[in-house]
């Protein structure tokens, strides 16, 4: 090396040390983060206990990988394996439903005593009876704050409902409001997956040998005051959504009043009496301010003791809550027509306020014109207002017409749910006039479109849901399932057997299906084919007695049916064979209790021995009904009666 290049290697030296020196510490700097979460040993650390109950305790902890502060529930009771497991189902079911309105589960595991725990939120807020304490309910928007919590609590579990899943504790003290109005329901520790069997059989609470061992954490599962009939006694039903919609009828009953539904003293024994008896005193009797009486409605509809008289989803619920937000009248309150006139020109009151005022100048012009008729200025004037007057109110009646609409609607579902013969041809009559009043009511096109299905009319349902959103579609089958049936056959046509009950299949909608079974029945000259659909729809609507069914047919004079059900003790309803022409049924030995579908039968005898059904009393008003036949140990109360109501009873 010359002098040159060993004055400049002498010279760069220093700087690459320099260099070097930099880019160790500039690595040391971006593995920082890294490096403080490797250091991390126990990943939560515990602050302070937020809440215990039966099974849980829930404490303030840190996330130390995170750096934010999170609730952690650990089991009390580790030692019960049932606890455990249910502990473990409840962190997982909630983990499951992914709702702003629901507690979101971070992360759950085993801590070092092999003992489980999730992590979720750390709620900062009140609950909803706090809430309410908190503000004055009698101020109007103080009010609406309110109906908007409870709006959220609605969409949260009909998103759980949408998801297979009953909350079956819903109550205030599981509701939570944050500061910035976000609520979150929580605690769905007893909450069940739809159509799943209970881990036990559900014993009768009232029961004394079952009460006097009751504990919440225990038989009973739900909290007094807002626990449904059914939760009580499983012979008032099982639970399903409906019993989430009785518990939010207490919670709207709550927020109207301040208090439970069911007042019992803290009184267990009658607070589960007053429950089942219905005993539930109306809110507005609990006060002293006026509450509005179409919520009123609405929350003693949601309490009714039978599950069928309630709402039967959470969205029908809504829906009523909706229509008193947008200033109509509920259908639980069966508004008079003064009532309904009175909150549409609370609607519209610029609109009504201008045809005021222009009543009055038509008055105004009229009287002018007696006084004088040689103002012909004034009259030409006059005129023309009146024209502008006309033009008002038929824009008017265009919007009454556009606001009939979903009341025309839901006539509609009314017709075909609660008629016994069904008339598909008046319901695509009022689905048609409801389109045409209201192009842009989209609800009436989905319903249109539904009954065009129904009908097997596939080119029309596409039709009709294709003007439709692909938002509004993607959320029923019936449209993928048209363009599939439609390809086999036209719209005068029938599907055959086999292919309506492959649809109905995989349609997975039980009213739908009988709406089409009983279509397909009407149109159907086969009287094989008729009781072919009968018989898969019997079977759908009775799971447990579907496998070993004991069914015989036979066919009478002019295609009357007698049909013989009897020794099916799993038998408990007898809906699919309501459309058909059955004369003489034989339902001895089985489960069925409710008579509402037998007398959509044009039934002549009736056999009912070893029946479970409570009171014959009733059955002989079936119309049309001759002879009823009954065991000879049957019903003792009339063991002295040959004939009751004009029907003959034969004892065999």
């Amino acid at each position: 090396m010359n002098d040159e290049n060993q004055d400049l290697y002498t010279n760069f030296k220093p700087l690459g040390e320099h260099f070097r020196a930099a880019f160790e510490e500039q690595s040391t700097k971006d593995t920082l983060f890294y490096d403080e979460i490797s250091n991390v040993h126990d990943r939560y650390q515990k602050d302070t206990e937020i809440d215990h109950g039966g099974m849980k305790q829930v404490s303030r902890y840190s996330d130390r990988f995170t750096m934010r502060e999170i609730a952690l529930a650990e089991l009390l009771d580790s030692d019960s394996p049932a606890n455990i497991d249910r502990f473990i189902r409840e962190a997982r079911l909630t983990a499951s439903l992914q709702h702003p309105s629901i507690m979101p589960i971070y992360d759950m595991g085993l801590n070092d005593d092999g003992e489980p725990f999730f992590t979720m939120k750390l709620f900062q807020g009140l609950r909803v009876d706090e809430w309410r304490e908190k503000i004055d309910i009698r101020k109007s928007d103080s009010f609406q704050e309110m109906m908007q919590i409870f709006v959220k609590v609605c969409q949260a579990i009909s998103y759980a409902h949408d998801n297979g899943v009953i909350h079956l504790d819903l109550k205030p003290e599981n509701i939570g409001v944050g500061a910035y109005g976000e609520v979150l329901v929580f605690d769905w520790g007893i909450a069940k997956i739809i159509d799943d069997q209970d881990d036990s059989p559900t014993a009768s609470l009232l029961d004394p040998q079952v009460y006097n061992d009751a504990t919440l954490n225990g038989v009973i599962k739900g909290s007094p005051g807002y626990l449904a009939p059914e939760q009580i006694d499983s012979k008032y039903g099982a639970k399903d959504e409906r019993t989430d919609v009785y518990a939010l009828g207490g919670i709207l009953y709550f927020i109207l009043s301040g208090h439970k539904p069911i007042k019992s003293n803290d009184d267990l024994m009658e607070s589960l009496n007053k429950t089942i008896n219905g005993d539930i005193i109306k809110p507005s009797k609990m006060v002293d301010f006026a509450i509005p009486e179409s919520l009123e409605a609405v929350a003693m509809k949601a309490l009714s003791t039978k599950s069928e008289n309630r709402y039967q989803s959470v969205d029908e619920l809504l829906s009523e809550v909706n229509l008193w937000i947008n200033g109509f009248a509920t259908h639980a309150e069966n508004a008079s027509f003064s009532r309904s006139l009175v909150l549409l020109m609370r609607r519209h009151k610029d609109i009504t306020l201008m045809m005021a005022l222009m009543s009055i100048i038509v008055i105004y012009g009229i009287a002018q014109i007696i006084i004088s008729e040689r103002r012909a200025v004034k009259n030409e004037q006059e005129a023309i207002a009146a024209l502008e007057l006309y033009k008002t109110e038929k824009e008017h009646s265009k919007q009454l017409g556009k606001e009939v609409a979903p009341y025309m609607v839901n006539d509609l579902l009314k017709e075909l749910s609660e008629s016994s013969t069904y008339d598909f041809d008046k319901a695509l009559r009022i689905a048609q006039t409801t389109v045409a009043r209201d192009p842009d009511f989209s609800d009436a096109r989905l319903v249109l479109g539904r009954t065009h299905f129904v009908r097997q009319e596939f080119q029309l349902a596409l039709e009709t849901l294709t003007s439709l959103t692909e938002n509004q579609r993607k959320h029923s089958k019936i449209f993928d399932l048209a363009k599939k049936y439609g390809s086999m056959k036209s719209d005068s046509e029938l599907l055959k057997t086999k292919d309506l009950i492959n649809l109905m299949n995989e349609l997975k909608h039980m009213q739908m299906s009988f709406l089409m079974a009983g279509f397909a029945e009407q149109k159907m000259n086969d009287v094989q084919d008729k009781i072919n659909i009968a018989e898969y729809m019997l079977k759908v609507t009775n799971k447990l007695a579907a496998p070993t069914m004991n069914l015989k047919i036979k066919v009478l004079d002019n295609e009357a049916l007698s049909v013989d059900l009897s020794d099916n003790p799993q038998l408990t309803s007898v809906s699919g064979i309501r459309n058909l022409n059955v004369k003489i049924l034989n339902i001895s030995n089985t489960s069925i209790k409710i008579t509402l579908d037998l007398a959509r039968m044009p039934l002549e005898t009736l056999i009912i021995k070893k029946s479970k059904i409570p009171n014959i009393h009733e059955l002989t008003k079936l119309k049309g009904l001759n002879t009823l036949v009954i065991g000879t140990n049957d019903y003792p109360r009339f063991n002295k009666r040959k004939n009751l109501n004009g029907v003959e009873i034969i004892r065999q």
